[in-house]
């Protein structure tokens, strides 16, 4: 306990005296047992320093909540918009999570990013969040941007030229970005209080944004804002990485304790917010109309949610000269898992571990009166351990949908460290494929949208949901109901249970880091040739056993092209994406970027080997891919 304290008074003192001097210095305390025998060898080049982030969710990795018919906003944030000034003007815009695993190009870290957007509409608007800092204190915001404006359905292309010359003039909609602070801690977008960087007009890529400013009051209020010009088809920007940093402070001042309430949104000092609030707005009349802007924070309570249906016209061909006619297979649809509504203890499996998994009739969702309890309820004993159940199923080879739903509950008291994740294992328990990686304290039943299964036709498959408590900074727990997979089938679907073999969840002894998955093209998933292959390529690994530091091991593919690991020490069940792309490495909460910095492609189109190998050049695992023979990553043949 005095060791303690004192580390804590060197902490203070360091930090009274950085406010002192008008700058502030990161302060490290090391605590290293003298080594007389052998001397000291530097480390291997760590990760970047990064400040503290004072942001909720500023990596967008955390729930995403409905707040109206056909909108999911990221847990912490708000929206604002101006209002609808004519058809196709200043629409309020979708706002929806984007996920990489979807899979996706519009994600800059980890597996979500938030966009905005609106189809043959222009918008202006933005997400905003307001944060509790020292008055006086000087603070940085930063968040990554990419913009997707096009009359065209490319989206690795905002054209320059019209798109459909025969019929319009349309190229892209003039699509600007910026970024704001409001250093009252206002929520008005249009207060003249607001300081923004001016608009950007840049397609296709990522780029970051910054601002500095002082904060006038105990809150500061940072705002993101897209705007386009002309209604073309479409009208996208997306947003990941928010920052808001802490520069430096007036002496003598200390920063609050940041609070949330259980709809994730910054506890402030001020009135209770409500699920919508409207702001007069009185911008200049070279901006935009006098109107009213709508804000909106995200509501704990799900509501549906739109799903947009694309009607394809079928190409005509010329009719043969005779038709014999043939019987078309009716669809009919089965659900797949069993007990979805832990009504019963039967058809699931659970796990063996320090605080194992069990039905539960502490709360149930709606109207039942039961749910599968994963983790460590508030008041037990905070211990390292794993909480996870299984199902395994089959999808027919035949099938022609299989949809997954489910709902949680979370309640966490470690929302950095803890984690509720859900992923697909291969009958062998090796993983995938990942669904879903959650820090969440919403306390409140979360429905994600559902998804779609349908490319593991003809496989069998275990569904896994799984807590990891790391036995620091509290509890985490997660309640789990309605658990449904409808999967259609001409003919039917044959529920006929396989076998259950043991999930790998539980760490390895040892060291166990597996790839997981390759994205090796633009092909793979359906873009055209002007997408930059090396921003899209990443390889994908996971460590299944025991805490290791990856300083040494290397990656390296058929042709022999390698890349080494920094050193960057990852927990039981945290993931590594290698992209093949120049990046700042970030260390997210699930899931790490790492950076090639390839000037060219690397992964072959055709098909390629990815090896991993430890620091001694030990094969630790390998994944192949083949076009030619339509096989997806997996283990080598």
């Amino acid at each position: 306990m005095r060791t303690r304290w004192i580390s804590l008074s060197l902490i203070i003192l360091s930090g009274l005296i950085a406010g002192w001097w008008g700058t502030t210095y990161p302060l490290l305390v090391h605590s290293r047992p003298a080594v007389q025998d052998s001397p000291w060898q530097p480390p291997p080049t760590p990760l970047p320093f990064r400040p503290a982030n004072l942001l909720v969710n500023g990596d967008f990795e955390g729930d995403y909540l409905d707040f109206s018919q056909s909108s999911r906003l990221a847990e912490g944030w708000g929206a604002w918009w101006l209002p609808r000034t004519a058809p196709g003007i200043n629409h309020e815009p979708e706002f929806k999570e984007e996920w990489m695993w979807a899979p996706s190009i519009m994600v800059y870290q980890g597996d979500h990013a938030q966009k905005y957007f609106n189809n043959f509409a222009t918008h202006t608007g933005g997400i905003y969040q307001r944060v509790i800092v020292p008055e006086d204190s000087v603070v940085r915001f930063s968040i990554w941007a990419k913009v997707w404006s096009s009359d065209c359905g490319d989206p690795c292309y905002s054209p320059l030229e019209p798109c459909h010359p025969e019929e319009n003039d349309n190229s892209n909609g003039e699509y600007r970005v910026a970024i704001g602070i409001d250093p009252t801690g206002g929520a008005d977008a249009m207060a003249d209080s607001v300081e923004w960087t001016p608009l950007v007009e840049h397609y296709d890529e990522w780029f970051k944004m910054e601002i500095t400013t002082t904060a006038q009051a105990g809150a500061v209020t940072v705002f993101t804002q897209g705007t386009a010009k002309w209604p073309v088809a479409n009208n996208f920007s997306f947003w990941d990485d928010a920052r808001l940093e802490l520069i430096s402070a007036p002496i003598n001042t200390y920063l609050p304790l940041v609070g949330r309430n259980y709809e994730g949104v910054v506890v402030t000092p001020s009135p209770t917010a409500t699920s919508t609030a409207t702001v007069t707005l009185t911008p200049t009349p070279q901006a935009s109309p006098t109107a009213t802007a709508t804000t909106a924070v995200p509501s704990a309570t799900p509501t549906a949610t739109a799903t947009a249906t694309i009607s394809v016209s079928p190409t005509l061909t010329e009719e043969p000269a005779t038709v014999t006619p043939t019987a078309t297979p009716q669809i009919t649809c089965g659900e797949a898992i069993t007990n979805g509504g832990f009504e019963s203890d039967t058809d699931w499996s659970i796990g063996d571990t320090e605080y194992s998994a069990a039905y539960s009739t502490e709360r149930g969702h709606e109207d039942s009166q039961r749910s599968m309890r994963l983790g460590i309820e508030l008041g037990d004993p905070d211990v390292e351990t794993y909480s996870y159940v299984s199902q395994a199923f089959h999808v027919p080879e035949n099938a022609t949908s299989a949809e997954l739903s489910f709902v949680y509950y979370p309640v966490s008291e470690d929302t950095e460290g803890d984690y509720f994740d859900v992923m697909l294992a291969d009958a062998d328990g090796r993983p995938v494929a990942p669904i879903l990686h959650r820090h969440s304290n919403l306390q409140s039943w979360i429905q994600p949208e559902p998804f779609d299964l349908s490319r593991y036709a003809g496989q069998d498959l275990q569904l896994l949901f799984n807590v990891s408590n790391n036995g620091t900074d509290g509890v985490t727990a997660v309640w789990l109901d309605d658990v449904t997979l409808t999967i259609c089938s001409p003919g039917g679907v044959s529920l006929q249970s396989i076998r259950r073999p043991r999930i790998l969840q539980e760490p390895v002894p040892g060291v166990a880091v597996w790839l997981t998955w390759i994205r090796y093209s633009t092909e793979q998933i359906g873009r055209s040739g002007r997408c930059d292959a090396r921003c899209i390529e990443w390889v994908h690994l996971e460590n299944f056993g025991e805490p290791v530091d990856m300083a040494g091991w290397t990656l390296e593919d058929e042709a022999g092209n390698t890349f080494t690991f920094p050193s960057l020490r990852i927990p039981h069940g945290h993931g590594i994406r290698v992209w093949i792309r120049d990046g700042e490495p970030v260390r997210g909460r699930g899931v790490s970027d790492l950076y090639w910095g390839s000037p060219e492609e690397l992964l072959e189109d055709a098909g390629d080997k990815l090896i991993l190998r430890d620091p001694d050049g030990a094969s630790m695992s390998e994944m192949c891919y083949s076009v030619p023979d339509q096989r997806d990553p997996g283990p080598c043949p």
